[in-house]
């Protein structure tokens, strides 16, 4: 029960305050997970025009703003802390019709709690020549305490965890031209050094003879094609993703050519008044060799919202989910969910009992450009209760 309290007066807490990034801050446990997860910066607007500015903004000019935020954050994990954002959007292109009115943007976000996880976290958007050409950017440097169960799909249902602490540092670029209209096809850059520290007895036992620190670069591709309008209440529109990206193992400590592709694909259907049909299909891939630190996982915020963050791993996750998103009174609204992922690799191949199923209710509460929202999410023999801000896609 004091866990049910401590969530609603977090939500409450964070009622009047609103943030703007590029990124998320997700911390998940298995029964009550306070999760801080910054406003999309992706370039779509608010649905409500201007008055979805944040309560906490300046205006630093006619094409310009400045938005600041506090909020506090709260899991069994990270225990008490803080989140703090700062975004700056400026220069809205003059072009509005064809190529968009979505500005540029500089954001930064930090959070840190009394157990020692923190992160830190600087994204940019430069859109060029009337958004024809964007330049994108950003750093990121973490320490967060979680969990290890397991390397396979029997391993992580055993419900047996160790625990260990993943730190991260991380740089990325991208430059991307639109080639159609909606359509940006870029080059992207980056590097990664991802290490498990103070790692348990059971933890080491988990990953063998792996490495605990993995170094790497690796170059890439991606399409983005988006006609996604939330200027229109309730919005509509989809959104389809797909990126590759090669690391070489002269770039990297991993002693093997791995590589990564994603594809993604969101769509939005309004159905009657104030109500929003969502759906979200995501599919990850990675070669055989890529350490057990990169590989994907359920993240319990956004995808498999039934399971607890990294719970399953595996080189190839596949996940599909339909949310029914009903507004109900002023800014209080309903949804409700379905889906499946399935987490597997060649040591651990796909196979139809492993398909994991997710399902779950929450509630929404609309204040400026934020959407708040507490949901209750179940998995198979799992449950995750997640108190955040934004949708989860």
């Amino acid at each position: 029960m004091r866990r049910w309290l401590v969530a609603t007066a977090l939500l409450l807490s964070c009622s009047t305050l609103s943030a703007q990034s590029t990124e998320e801050a997700v911390i998940g446990a298995d029964t009550v997970t306070y999760a801080y997860t910054p406003i999309d910066q992706s370039g779509h607007e608010d649905s409500r025009g201007d008055s979805g500015r944040s309560l906490l903004s300046a205006r630093a000019g006619d094409n310009s703003s400045l938005d600041f935020s506090v909020a506090p954050i709260y899991s069994s994990t990270t225990n008490f802390g803080v989140a703090l954002n700062c975004q700056l959007s400026y220069g809205v292109p003059k072009i509005s019709g064809r190529y968009g009115s979505k500005p540029s943007s500089l954001s930064l976000y930090a959070s840190g709690s009394i157990n020692g996880y923190y992160r830190l976290m600087l994204n940019g958007i430069n859109r060029l020549n009337n958004s024809r050409d964007i330049l994108s950017y950003g750093a990121e440097a973490g320490s967060l305490p979680t969990r290890l169960w397991g390397l396979s799909y029997d391993d992580s249902m055993l419900g047996n965890y160790h625990s260990y602490t993943e730190k991260t540092l991380s740089a990325w670029f991208r430059y991307s031209r639109l080639i159609a209209p909606n359509t940006h096809l870029g080059i992207m850059a980056d590097i990664i050094n991802a290490e498990g520290a103070n790692l348990s007895d059971g933890a080491l036992q988990t990953i063998g003879a792996t490495a605990t620190s993995v170094t790497t670069a690796g170059i890439g591709l991606q399409l983005d094609f988006d006609n996604y309008h939330n200027r229109i209440d309730p919005p509509y529109g989809f959104r389809v993703g797909a990126s590759a990206t090669y690391r070489p193992r002269l770039l990297s400590n991993i002693g093997y050519d791995t590589w990564q592709a994603t594809l993604l694909f969101d769509y939005y259907q309004s159905l009657w008044r104030g109500g929003l049909l969502a759906l979200d299909i995501y599919g990850r891939t990675q070669s055989k060799y890529t350490p057990w630190l990169l590989l994907a996982e359920s993240d319990g915020d956004s995808r498999m919202r039934g399971y607890y963050p990294g719970r399953f791993r595996g080189n190839t996750l596949i996940s599909v989910q339909l949310e029914l998103r009903q507004h109900i009174w002023n800014g209080i609204g309903a949804v409700a969910w379905a889906g499946a992922g399935n987490i597997f690799s060649d040591d651990d191949p796909f196979s139809w009992r492993k398909t994991l199923p997710t399902y779950g209710v929450g509630l929404r509460y609309r204040l400026g450009s934020a959407s708040f929202r507490v949901d209750f999410g179940f998995g198979r023999d799992s449950f995750n209760a997640i108190v955040g801000i934004n949708e989860s896609f």
